[in-house]
């Protein structure tokens, strides 16, 4: 900077003369302030809890450090239970495409959701019917019992290909043939 020949007081002359020393305290470099770490990439996988006897959501991949806070949200929104088990976090919910969503507006990567497969027992799923033959019909979706199962109570699952009860209701249900050829009582009717 050229010196200003027409100014009669220059308070910050000397200055130019001075030469900068770094004090022992400016010498330590101060850390950056530390993002929100991101979340990365994290499943939500719909399960079938057998003792529950019901759909539970399990979230794997959540950083540790932030899991126990997620579980905290997600009860007070949900109202549900939230189980920290192991590394996964387990919420009593089938509510799996609200938590994925929660999950990328908090900063994730991918979000992967897993769908439950349908449990071999029958029992809890669709309406409860199939006692009156005005309720079934060809192509509908149903789970019958066997002949052979009636003991068990074991449930198959089909699609109605011929009604077989003649009459308006039967107690244990109407009886029909499914696609596969299967025959049995209609106890829930799924789709």
């Amino acid at each position: 900077m050229p010196p200003e020949s027409n100014l009669k007081h220059k308070p910050f002359a000397a200055l130019r003369s001075a030469v900068a020393t770094p004090s022992p305290l400016a010498t330590k470099a101060t850390p950056a302030p530390t993002a929100k770490s991101t979340l990365g990439r994290v499943v939500v996988r719909e399960e079938y809890d057998e003792a529950e006897r019901a759909v539970v959501t399990r979230v794997i991949g959540l950083p540790p450090d932030r899991a126990t806070a997620f579980g905290k949200q997600w009860r007070d929104a949900l109202g549900k239970t939230v189980a920290l088990e192991g590394r996964d976090l387990l919420v009593m919910t089938d509510q799996s495409e609200r938590i994925a969503n929660w999950l990328r507006d908090a900063g994730a990567n991918e979000v992967a959701i897993v769908t439950r497969p349908i449990p071999k027992d029958l029992s809890h799923l669709g309406a409860a019917g199939g006692t009156e033959r005005a309720q079934i019909r060809r192509g509908l979706h149903v789970a019958i019992v066997l002949k052979e199962d009636q003991d068990t109570g074991t449930l198959t699952e089909g699609i109605v290909q011929d009604i077989l009860t003649s009459s308006p209701n039967h107690h244990r249900g109407i009886k029909v043939r499914l696609e596969s050829g299967q025959v049995g009582r209609v106890q829930r009717i799924l789709a």
